[in-house]
């Protein structure tokens, strides 16, 4: 098991307008919202809340996404995001409902994702551990939590460590192992403070530190990597690995994560 460990990850302040796309859910933030979007406010003076819904819809179904770039790429390239079933035709009774809001599945918003094309890649957590054993195993992959083992308090953070390392277990006892780059990060770091300011990239800038580790053959062995990363360094490995073009400035820029990695070492 080699581990590129305590690599550190910028966060990204991400802004509806041109945001970073990586399946990351464009959002409301600072008072921010579209050019040109007149924003109706209660009594009280803050916005509404079926305003908010409305432009989050709008925003999440005018961004595009990886998972775009790689269902028209002519190589036909295979993907899933293993958290739960997306059923086709159900996008209406999604927003209805809620689920179309949930935090942690983004395309949930975007209509796209209730289509023949999209939903069947949206499938439970568990059918990794089958994909992994009936050859089914895709190209590229998102393995999402629930709640109670996201280590996210005031859930258990011992049952979540043993949920990630279970994962991490299959994939590295399946016949996938000695081709598989496993970037494990988390939304947040867990804190209030951190010593080193944010870069201002852009306009946007990056936000606190996050934790990283690179789990793969191919990682360099004991190594800490100090070059400077952010969520779109996944998104430029990505379009790297299947050479596809960058969404944004901010993933066509942004490092790509090649020097955690010693592609001439063996894959033991």
């Amino acid at each position: 098991m080699l581990i590129a460990n305590s690599k550190l990850i910028n966060s990204s302040n991400t802004l509806p307008t041109d945001p970073p796309q990586i399946g990351l859910r464009p959002h409301l933030k600072n008072g921010l919202v579209h050019p040109g979007t007149r924003i109706l406010t209660n009594p009280g003076g803050t916005v509404s809340r079926s305003f908010i819904d409305q432009e989050y819809l709008r925003e999440s179904n005018t961004t595009n996404t990886v998972v775009d770039l790689l269902m028209n790429n002519s190589n036909k390239i295979t993907w899933k995001y293993y958290d739960h079933p997306i059923q086709i035709g159900a996008y209406q009774s999604a927003i209805s409902t809620g689920q179309a809001f949930e935090y942690w599945n983004p395309f949930s918003a975007k209509g796209t994702s209730y289509t023949e094309s999209y939903a069947p890649h949206f499938v439970n957590r568990t059918e990794i551990f089958s994909d992994l054993k009936s050859s089914s195993f895709p190209q590229v992959s998102w393995v999402i939590p629930s709640a109670p083992i996201s280590e996210h308090p005031p859930a258990s953070i011992t049952i979540g460590m043993n949920w990630v390392k279970h994962v991490i277990d299959a994939i590295m006892v399946s016949p996938y192992w000695g081709s598989t780059a496993i970037i494990l990060t988390w939304d947040d770091y867990g804190g209030f403070y951190d010593h080193v300011p944010p870069p201002q990239i852009d306009r946007y800038g990056l936000g606190f530190r996050m934790p990283a580790l690179i789990i793969s053959p191919y990682a360099k062995q004991g190594y800490v990597d100090h070059t400077q990363y952010q969520f779109e360094s996944v998104l430029k490995f990505i379009e790297w690995r299947f050479n596809i073009p960058a969404l944004t400035n901010r993933d066509l820029h942004a490092n790509d994560l090649l020097n955690a990695f010693n592609f001439n070492q063996n894959a033991d």
